[in-house]
């Protein structure tokens, strides 16, 4: 099996993605575990992160710190510019981790 196809298959039985928040340290944790897609209807029928959900799911955080671990194979450059503008903007300091792969437009 192609590794690619693997790290999809794998990633999509851990989730989309996952938003943990220590109150007591704060810090929140964003798990970006899967690939990145246009919409939220291409997320429901194939699986992936669409920018609507990430965007929606960082405002919610009011952490000092966020820290973002990413292991996903990429998908929509376009989608990704969204989400990444989402990023540069928000309050919080945003550490990044790569956990396995950032492909594409990961």
């Amino acid at each position: 099996m192609h590794p690619m196809l693997k790290l999809l298959i794998n990633n999509r039985r851990q989730g989309k993605f996952h938003v943990a928040a220590k109150a007591e340290t704060d810090e929140a944790t964003i798990d970006l575990y899967d690939m990145i897609v246009n919409t939220d209807d291409e997320a429901e029928w194939w699986g992936g992160v669409s920018p609507q959900s990430f965007i929606k799911a960082l405002n919610e955080i009011a952490a000092g710190t966020i820290h973002l671990r990413v292991n996903s194979p990429g998908g929509s450059v376009f989608a990704a510019r969204a989400i990444e503008q989402a990023i540069r903007e928000h309050k919080s300091k945003i550490v990044v981790h790569i956990d396995g792969l950032a492909a594409s437009a990961a």
